[in-house]
């Protein structure tokens, strides 16, 4: 089964019920949805908008100097800690990023047109996902 959850983290909408947002507060997910996200089983593939909270993200600023940031996207790890997938990809920073989440390999995607943009995986009976491929090739 796959499941999903969009949105990026916004602090100020994430404790409002989603169904009250309206506009641009449409853009942020919400506690709710956590708590709705996190109570599935049987999940293979969990695909989200922002990254879990904690995964670190390495980047260059046009001067050459190295730009470290972790993710603030509170709930979300604690949702992949509880839904076990075999595996989960996000968005949102435009990094290729490897990481584990409460024992979950979670797998950022890049920018369109960017190696990492589009990863093929394998999920083993037992829930390890391993990539075979990345693309566009280096």
């Amino acid at each position: 089964m796959v499941a999903g959850l969009g949105g990026c983290h916004g602090p100020s909408d994430y404790g409002r019920p989603a169904a009250s947002l309206r506009g641009y507060a449409r853009r942020h997910y919400t506690q709710d949805e956590v708590e709705r996200a996190a109570a599935l089983s049987g999940v293979d593939v969990l695909l989200l908008h922002d990254a879990p909270a904690g995964i670190e993200f390495v980047g260059r600023y046009p001067s050459g100097d190295e730009r470290r940031y972790r993710s603030e996207a509170v709930g979300l790890a604690e949702m992949v800690s509880k839904v076990k997938p075999a595996v989960c990809f996000f968005g949102h920073h435009h990094r290729r990023v490897d990481a584990e989440i409460g024992g979950v390999r979670c797998i950022g995607l890049n920018l369109v047109g960017r190696l990492g943009n589009l990863v093929a995986f394998e999920v083993e009976r037992g829930g390890a996902a391993r990539v075979v491929g990345e693309w566009p090739a280096a």
